[in-house]
């Protein structure tokens, strides 16, 4: 009796195991058909979402139609698609794209309808949590306390609804190597398998301290040139166009804008003494009450820069064209001077797109063709003010200065930057020695031995048998004038140089 008990508990405990494991098996299996990925659930979710979007787009549907319908040419605008939509408590937002209205649900579904009324999904990606630091520290946006130039690190969040972000390039978080700007490019994938992209540019300008403008500072303007008397010398960054003068707004911007060559962009050959000489005058300044104003204008506390009595002369005549019709002045590329009378000579100009050149565009321009870029009008710079910067006063006989002008010249490395200074100057007419000059406009030129001054215009004089009587050479440093009432200056991405914006 008591083995027979004893076998029969056993077949109890067993029976009991099994069915507890039948019970487990059976319970898997039913937790995987409602939760799996081919679950009840799940399949019952993804109907319910599928028909929550057919009714989404049929509402869409039913409201593209009516605004067709509504429209004169049978398109569809956001504003009759808005009035169609407004019957509608589901739908969140709407927002016009290149594409066509994107319509966003409350759901958190978007759709694209184009102009054709053609309604597809829509998916984006999202740009959010933008951190920049300079270290470990977070600047916060327009705060300006990073120097320009200085490395910060950027990081942000990017993400797409109903899909996944495949790439971003380049990878985050991204040390910049001082620039005021960087693109990103973000690569994601829509449930659906559609592969979209989106350009994200963070704008570091926000952030940088980036210098006022002052005087002798480079500006980008878009006039380059190769030095008319140093063929080495070309246009760059650094051997442009400097800031002659300027006036702060109380907004931040710039007024009475001027901008001086750093180099020799050009030069005028004059010429006075007879007809043939004269062929290219048109120019030139005739009015006695100009010349009279043109005087008045070079006499600069008491810096008596126009010489002589007689104010209708051919050369002061000249002068004065010179300074308030410069960008009509003839040039022709070469440096064939002495042919032809009253026109400029260059070497290489690129005015934009343009080169003007021994290769290329060869028609003789103006100065306004060569020089002038935007609203803007072009003289010369007077000698008047450069004497009033390098504080030089003539002589008595007003025949030369009383300060050595090589070493006036040369020993100023820091005046201003050197807008007033031009360097390694080398005499190209050695071996003559000039009479009396008339300086009335400000061009560097090599005079003689003893003497490297910043400008002349010659009048009479002779040198070793040959007569010079009216004539005279003259390097031109055009002044570019800005004649909008508000002008801004940005910071090259390198912080090396202004830009006019």
């Amino acid at each position: 009796m008591k083995k027979m008990l004893k076998n029969k508990k056993g077949i109890t405990l067993i029976s009991l195991v099994v069915t507890i494991i039948i019970l487990l098996i059976l319970a898997g299996i039913s937790i995987g058909m409602l939760s799996g990925e081919n679950s009840i659930l799940k399949q019952a979710g993804n109907a319910k979402s599928q028909t929550d979007i057919a009714e989404e787009k049929e509402i869409l549907q039913t409201a593209s139609l009516a605004a067709m319908g509504k429209s004169k040419y049978g398109d569809i605008t956001k504003e009759k698609l808005d009035s169609e939509l407004n019957k509608y408590p589901e739908i969140e937002s709407t927002e016009q794209t290149d594409n066509g209205i994107v319509v966003t649900f409350k759901s958190n579904r978007a759709y694209l309808v184009n102009s054709d009324g053609d309604v597809s999904s829509y998916s984006d990606i999202i740009i959010g949590n933008l951190v920049v630091k300079d270290g470990n520290t977070i600047l916060e946006d327009n705060c300006k306390s990073v120097q320009l130039g200085k490395a910060l690190t950027i990081n942000f969040d990017a993400s797409i609804s109903n899909g996944r972000i495949t790439s971003i390039t380049p990878n985050i978080a991204y040390t910049t190597a001082g620039e005021k700007s960087k693109t990103f490019t973000i690569v994601g994938k829509t449930s659906e398998g559609k592969e979209i992209t989106k350009e994200y540019t963070v704008n570091l300008k926000g952030y940088y301290s980036i210098p006022e403008i002052q005087v002798g500072d480079f500006v980008q303007y878009d006039v380059e040139y190769q030095d008319m008397w140093n063929t080495l010398l070309n246009y760059s960054t650094t051997n442009g166009w400097r800031l002659l003068n300027s006036t702060k707004n109380d907004d931040g911007t710039y007024s009475n804008v001027e901008l001086i060559s750093t180099g020799i962009p050009a030069m005028l050959y004059l010429g006075t003494t007879s007809t043939t000489e004269k062929v290219n005058n048109s120019w030139w300044i005739t009015k006695s009450t100009e010349l009279v104003s043109f005087k008045n204008l070079l006499t600069d506390n008491g810096l008596y820069t126009f010489l002589g009595t007689n104010v209708d002369s051919d050369a002061k005549k000249a002068a004065a064209g010179m300074y308030y019709n410069f960008e009509n002045i003839i040039f022709r590329y070469g440096t064939d001077k002495g042919t032809n009378y009253n026109q400029g000579y260059y070497m290489k100009i690129k005015n934009g797109n343009t080169i003007y050149s021994d290769t290329q565009n060869l028609t003789t321009p103006n100065g306004k063709d060569i020089f002038k870029v935007g609203n803007v009008k072009i003289r010369m710079l007077t000698l008047s003010e450069i004497n009033k910067k390098l504080e030089r006063k003539e002589t008595s006989d007003q025949t030369k200065y009383d300060v050595d002008c090589v070493n006036t010249i040369t020993n100023r490395l820091t005046e201003e930057k050197g807008i007033y200074r031009l360097s390694n100057l080398s005499k190209i007419l050695t071996g003559y020695t000039y009479g009396s000059l008339r300086y009335w406009v400000a061009s560097p030129y090599p005079l003689d031995y003893n003497y490297t001054c910043l400008c002349f215009i010659q009048s009479d004089g002779s040198g070793n048998g040959y007569s010079y009587t009216g004539q005279g050479y003259a390097g031109v440093r055009p002044v570019i004038t800005l004649l909008d009432d508000k002008v801004n200056f940005d910071i090259s991405n390198d912080g090396k140089y202004f830009i006019i914006e």
